[in-house]
């Protein structure tokens, strides 16, 4: 995905080198933004662009490659690509039980001292 989007940057004749999509890619790596476009812009656009003069180009660019992204169904697309079927287990079927506070616990006791909560 990054590299069709570097691609597309160069397309847009941005002045982009290879050091500045593998700094996007280690910062996303390391979970500086996750899941939201929006953060995801202006990480690429701080990465990416050297000059202020290229931000035109830069959102017209992002803009091109995302566009049509907001109204995309991840879960349902990877559903259908690799046929994933929609189950959920029973907590007997996996041995672990919500808590009071809405936290897994297997069957034994998970309070101090041995306690039931």
């Amino acid at each position: 995905m990054l590299i069709a989007f570097f691609f597309k940057l160069r397309e847009y004749r941005l002045p982009v080198s290879l050091r500045e999509l593998l700094d996007l890619i280690n910062a996303l790596k390391k979970g500086v933004i996750f899941a939201d476009v929006d953060a995801f812009y202006h990480l690429a656009r701080t990465i990416m662009v050297k000059d202020e003069t290229h931000f035109d180009r830069f959102d017209k660019a992002f803009s091109d490659y995302f566009s049509g992204i907001a109204d995309l169904d991840l879960l349902e697309s990877l559903k259908q690509q690799h046929n994933l079927f929609q189950y959920r287990l029973l907590p007997q079927q996996t041995g672990f039980h919500a808590g009071p506070d809405g936290a897994l616990f297997s069957g034994r006791s998970h309070c101090a001292n041995g306690e039931s909560c």
